[in-house]
């Protein structure tokens, strides 16, 4: 019998790009995120390292959790590449500590959105708070699965040269403290992008949301494949493909 048709995935993904998630960077808090995200994607394959491997196409969401050491010329162009294939990354920033992790997420940033040549990571202070999502923020990222009001970060810095949809979170005086870029603000038009300025808050209370709106934005909510009967019936033949047969 043939397959009914697949729920609804999010969408901006290629058909076809792998499932994994893969966790890298400097900072400890890395461990923290690592150990929620089976939670909230059960069937992902999750990778925690420290150091970016030299070849990421296993996955689909790379999350990259550092504070003090910033993104090699290599690590930006295979990041680059990444997303121009389609798949997902969130960066993460920081305060006054970490200006070479910000310099380098500057030069980074510029080279992916459209209208980015603006754009600063950084070099702000430290932004006070109150911490406040964007409720028009791009692709209803704060808004679902869970309505996003206030962040709770630890010592942010601060962003310029991001206005409108592509502001994901503001701190005192309205500076941006988290920016976020659908496919159609990066050059090529593919792939997803989110940066928070502040890689403590994977270890704070009300952590779990957040990754939650992050998770749907930048990796496609998966597919079920419901099935009334069989997918195929097969006894005492051989089966020739040119490529992969069936994937789970």
């Amino acid at each position: 019998e043939e397959p009914q048709t697949p729920s609804p995935a999010g969408g901006f993904k290629p058909s076809g790009t792998p499932t994994g998630i893969l966790v890298f960077g400097d900072y400890p808090s890395r461990n923290t995120l690592a150990n929620d995200l089976p939670g909230l994607r059960p069937s992902a394959l999750v990778m925690n390292v420290q150091t970016l491997p030299t070849d990421v196409s296993m996955f689909g969401t790379i999350f990259h959790v550092g504070a003090f050491v910033g993104l090699t010329a290599a690590e930006q162009t295979e990041l680059r590449a990444f997303l121009a294939s389609g798949r997902g990354l969130h960066l993460t920033g920081e305060r006054p500590c970490c200006e070479v992790l910000n310099d380098s997420l500057t030069s980074f940033v510029r080279s992916l959105v459209g209208s980015g040549a603006n754009i600063i990571i950084g070099g702000l202070g430290d932004i006070a708070g109150p911490y406040t999502f964007n409720p028009s923020a791009a692709g209803g990222i704060t808004t679902s699965p869970n309505v996003l009001t206030t962040w709770i970060p630890s010592a942010p810095g601060g962003l310029s040269g991001v206005s409108g949809a592509n502001v994901l979170v503001t701190g005192a005086g309205g500076v941006p403290v988290g920016a976020v870029w659908d496919s159609g603000d990066l050059v090529g038009g593919s792939g997803r992008l989110t940066l928070l300025m502040d890689v403590n808050w994977f270890d704070n209370t009300g952590r779990i949301p957040v990754i939650e709106n992050l998770l749907q934005f930048i990796d496609d909510v998966p597919a079920l494949l419901a099935l009334s009967g069989p997918l195929f019936t097969s006894a005492q033949e051989q089966l020739d493909s040119a490529g992969t047969f069936l994937l789970v």
